[in-house]
């Protein structure tokens, strides 16, 4: 609904596969965590989806059913299906609500590192998390508010990377005079 200033998209390769995901995920009632991986992940990804349970913190729910899981394992373990579907695009949308903070900034840091060539849109409440590891960031503001999209650019934090607190706070401060 908010019309574009200006700019272009373009791909690097042919793919053009965009997944969205939220949540509010659900998987097959009827089947353990493991169960479902290993009916959907081809045999030369489990030892990295069973790392990626381990490192995100829910490897003791692989005997579990979905509907077992606290909100936060849910999300977890959706996640991480996510990151494995052929996409070129995953658009995560409060992907890791119901995380603790240090959990959800292991996590960023995980998947930015076994993740590098695909392309994420992070959807975020938490500005501090948006500032530190994002590169663009884009402020839906009101339609009252002109312009109604206020971009700037994050620290895009990695492992091994200085992080500018002073660039950081000052990031976090212009986010919230422009909502």
């Amino acid at each position: 609904m908010i019309a574009p200033d200006d700019g272009t998209i373009t791909c690097q390769s042919e793919a053009t596969n965009v997944i969205y995901t939220t949540n509010q995920e659900r998987f097959p009632g009827w089947q353990t965590i493991e169960t479902h991986f290993k009916a959907f992940l081809p045999s030369h990804s489990h030892n990295l989806w069973r790392q990626m349970m381990s490192d995100f913190g829910v490897e003791q729910c692989l005997h579990a059913r979905f509907e077992q899981l606290s909100l936060g394992q849910k999300n977890r373990v959706n996640l991480i299906r996510y990151l494995f579907q052929d996409d070129a695009v995953l658009i995560m949308d409060e992907s890791l609500a119901n995380v603790d903070e240090s959990m959800r900034e292991k996590i960023i840091l995980l998947i930015k590192q076994q993740f590098s060539s695909k392309c994420f849109i992070y959807i975020s409440h938490h500005v501090r998390e948006v500032c530190k590891f994002c590169d663009q960031i884009m402020v839906l503001r009101p339609p009252h508010k002109t312009p109604q999209v206020y971009h700037l650019s994050g620290q895009n934090y990695i492992f091994e990377k200085t992080l500018d607190s002073n660039t950081l706070k000052q990031n976090m401060l212009e986010i919230v005079h422009a909502t």
